[in-house]
């Protein structure tokens, strides 16, 4: 009897001992982190010395969703904006500022990035329930609604003091004119009014601080262009390759600022970092993209120039199984032989397999709207209007909507001289 009783003691701490392990193991396996790829680790590593530094961040900002943030591939902008806060909060503690004056570094962050009076209700609404979505909207994430009345306060026309356009016209004494451009350049149909504001090199830095912002769309048309030229978040560049300083341009230039929300200035940066890459040509012409049995990722389009790439960039919220370009339009439209006539080319797209892991984010199945859709000019690109710069300015000003175009800027040499009306004289469109 001892015997057996020995044997069952010796079962039942075995099992003991081993469900112990097991727990450990569990337990080991629940806390154990992911690792993070080098870059992922280059964006999580500020936020850690500061941890060291200060307890009371960890406090604020939770070690889980830091990493959320800092693995998430399609937020570079938000990323972005944390790490400049992280930096900020460091400048304050090493200036021996006290952590209680964190919630004021959060709400400068925000002033001029979303409207003055939600700043308050989005730091609370964190810090009462911290979560990835409430660290987004704290960050300054911004849907169009309230871009519009970040922008100019909710009648473009009239902009309001305390919105980017009032603040900016108060600051410089700055002119304006409101305006109906031409709808192109055959017409003298006209469209809804725009806001023409003139800018100088006087009054470059002030504009450079309101809208030098990943919220805007630039077309940065300089006198008779003959390349298309783009602006997003103060950098500049043709060919889908944006990576040059923005400045001062020469004078004369139009720029029709075209708004983007948050998500949709994210795909811009995500379009930009592609184009700037070695792959710029997948920024480019998609349909060169293909699956592992060689099937084109989109349609092919009719134009391999310049310009027609910026109607295509994918950027809208909603999400498509096919994407239209035009066909062989014109003696332009060289991209297609003379097989193909004029008609829009559209094709279910289909993942493809490139390596880039920016083409993937960038050229989806299904993929995100493209801009010509997003800001109504569907028909104007498969008509091949978007593949000429002259054009191109001509959809903008004369064709869009102020939901998505509300403002012109013009370069000036005096932005206190009245503007001359006559603007499209020096539109050259072919």
């Amino acid at each position: 009897m001892r015997f057996f009783k020995k044997i069952l003691l010796i079962s039942i701490a075995l099992f003991n001992f081993n469900h112990y392990v097991l727990a450990q193991i569990a337990c080991e396996g629940m806390f154990t982190l992911p690792a993070l790829s080098p870059e992922q680790q280059a964006r999580l590593n500020p936020y850690l010395r500061l941890k060291e530094r200060s307890r009371g961040i960890a406090r604020v900002f939770s070690e889980d969703l830091v990493r959320q943030l800092v693995v998430e591939e399609e937020c570079p902008l938000a990323q972005e904006r944390f790490a400049l806060l992280i930096n900020n909060i460091g400048s304050a503690i090493r200036e021996n500022k006290k952590i209680s004056g964190l919630k004021k570094i959060i709400a400068d962050s925000l002033v001029n990035r979303v409207p003055a009076n939600q700043i308050e209700k989005r730091i609370s609404s964190y810090f009462k329930s911290p979560s990835y979505r409430t660290l987004l909207q704290m960050l300054g994430e911004i849907s169009l609604d309230d871009l519009k009345i970040l922008v100019h306060g909710g009648n473009h026309l009239s902009p309001t003091p305390e919105s980017l356009l009032g603040q900016y016209i108060a600051r410089t004494g700055s002119v304006t004119l409101s305006k109906r451009f031409r709808k192109g350049p055959q017409t003298q149909e006209t469209n809804s009014e725009k806001l023409v504001v003139a800018i100088s090199q006087e009054s470059w830095p002030v504009y450079q601080e309101l809208f030098g912002s990943p919220n805007f769309l630039i077309h940065v048309h300089t006198p008779y262009q003959g390349t298309l030229a783009i602006a997003h978040n103060k950098k500049y560049g043709s060919y889908a390759n944006l990576s040059s300083e923005m400045r001062m341009p020469q004078l004369g230039t139009l720029m029709p600022h075209i708004l983007l929300s948050t998500a949709e200035g994210e795909r811009m940066e995500l379009f930009k970092m592609l184009g700037k890459t070695s792959d710029n040509l997948l920024a480019q012409y998609p349909w060169t993209l293909v699956d592992k049995e060689g099937q084109n990722y989109c349609a092919k389009g009719g134009y391999n120039s310049c310009t027609h790439w910026v109607g295509n960039i994918p950027i809208g919220e909603k999400r498509v199984d096919a994407y239209s370009f035009p066909g062989r339009i014109d003696i332009y439209a060289g991209n297609l032989d003379s097989t193909h006539d004029a008609s829009p080319k559209t094709k279910p797209l289909v993942a493809h397999n490139h390596a880039s892991r920016l083409a993937q984010l960038v050229w989806k199945a299904p993929g995100h709207e493209q801009l010509a859709d997003v800001i109504g000019l569907r028909d104007q690109n498969l008509a091949g209007e978007l593949a000429n710069p002259g054009y191109v300015i001509f959809s903008l000003v004369g064709q869009t909507t102020a939901d998505r175009v509300p403002v012109v800027f013009l370069a000036t040499q005096n932005h206190q001289t009245s503007i001359d009306p006559n603007l499209e004289a020096s539109i050259r469109a072919y």
